[in-house]
């Protein structure tokens, strides 16, 4: 019988559903390329927006690669790969053509409720203008209803979905190295890796590497556009890769399961480094320190969320397994609606964080309606999660 992680299954839903609260945040922080500009916002919503995109990603890409491993020894390559198609690459296309225009949309809608106040350039990037000099040629491609809903700056967006276009690189990427490296007597090494208690003395360096390389945030870089970013993909894939070789390996899971308090209280003061060294300017040693408190918290976030996870949802849980199988259409579906809320509620005279709660939770409650009336028995819900029956109840 094939046991199923429930801890982990709930750890990336989890991890998805923090996108929708990671969103739901920013149109309360002064950033002018979000559409939905608050008219209370703070620079304090930055602590917890750091704090979440610091590991938020990265336990996504380490429970990946470890249900990756885990699918590739079970089933073998063509089935791992027909079943990545399946998961990643059609739901990336589907999603794209729904919901990047639907984005686009919500972003004319910011620019029309915003058109006309005196401080415009602060709430919402313009354009550049699209009017053109009597007896300019028309540039039909730049105004196709391709381009205009998905190219910036000559490059195709994938906004919210470049996850899954980075997960089809590590997934081809571990095809050809488990398939080469299979012939090789690593078992043991590979066990140390997974159980060794000084996991982090390697573990650090090689994050921290990666972190150094990418842009000055705390963090890893976030680019939406279909154009590889090798050095961000180069750090996903040290936690896809790592959370590969944790298959099998219960004594990683067992171990870490007893130190989740630890984990996290290590994490207060790398947190608190690596976001004072990115706002305090002029400082010598702040590209080499706040990349190695990244490296650290989120390794430390990573063991103690796993070790949560671990303690309180091994075991099955009807609800949380049905808030695990929704987590994926709740993510992929959320962005316009969720800036659409923003700007509904937008200029509304309330303190910002229960606008924050109300975003959120209106959000979520609309996505979790539609994937069970919508999605959840039909051939999406299929595509994302495999078949579901229908519950019959007995009159």
């Amino acid at each position: 019988m094939n046991k199923r992680y429930h801890d982990l299954d709930a750890l990336r839903a989890f991890a998805m559903l923090l996108g929708i609260l990671l969103h739901g945040m920013i149109s309360f922080v002064p950033t002018p390329i979000w559409p939905a500009q608050d008219v209370n916002q703070s620079e304090l919503y930055g602590i917890p927006l750091a704090a979440i995109h610091g590991f938020r990603m990265p336990i996504f890409f380490f429970v990946s690669g470890f249900f990756t491993m885990m699918m590739w020894k079970k089933h073998g390559t063509l089935q791992l790969l027909a079943h990545r198609f399946k998961r990643i690459v059609l739901p990336l296309v589907l999603s794209g053509i729904v919901f990047i225009p639907l984005w686009k949309q919500a972003k004319i809608l910011a620019e029309w409720k915003y058109d006309g106040r005196e401080n415009i350039e602060k709430y919402v990037e313009k354009e550049e203008s699209t009017e053109k000099p009597v007896g300019t040629p028309v540039d039909k491609e730049a105004d196709s209803w391709l381009a205009r809903n998905y190219l910036t700056g000559g490059q195709f967006m994938t906004l919210h979905l470049w996850f899954l276009y980075d997960l089809i690189y590590l997934v081809a990427g571990f095809v050809i190295l488990a398939n080469v490296l299979k012939f090789l007597p690593l078992s043991s090494f590979v066990a140390w890796l997974a159980e060794s208690p000084l996991r982090l003395v390697w573990l650090i360096p090689l994050t921290y590497w990666a972190q150094f390389n990418m842009a000055e945030q705390f963090g890893a870089d976030t680019t939406v556009v279909l154009d590889p970013n090798w050095i961000k993909l180069g750090y996903f894939a040290i936690f896809f890769g790592y959370g590969a070789i944790c298959f099998g390996h219960s004594g990683f899971i067992e171990k870490i399961g007893r130190k989740w308090p630890l984990y996290f209280l290590l994490s207060i003061p790398a947190l608190y480094v690596g976001i004072i060294l990115f706002e305090t300017a002029d400082l010598e040693f702040e590209k080499e320190v706040r990349p190695f408190a990244g490296a650290c918290y989120v390794w430390l976030m990573i063991f103690g969320l796993i070790g949560v996870f671990r303690k309180f949802f091994s075991n099955e849980n009807p609800k949380v397994r049905y808030l695990s199988d929704s987590a994926y259409w709740l993510y992929l579906a959320h962005l316009p609606f969720i800036q659409v809320i923003q700007l509904w509620v937008s200029e509304w005279p309330l303190p910002s964080l229960i606008k924050l709660i109300f975003v959120c939770v209106v959000t979520t409650a609309l996505l979790l309606a539609s994937y069970r009336y919508l999605i959840r028995y039909t051939w999406v819900g299929t595509l994302m999660n495999g078949k579901r029956a229908k519950p019959h109840y007995s009159s």
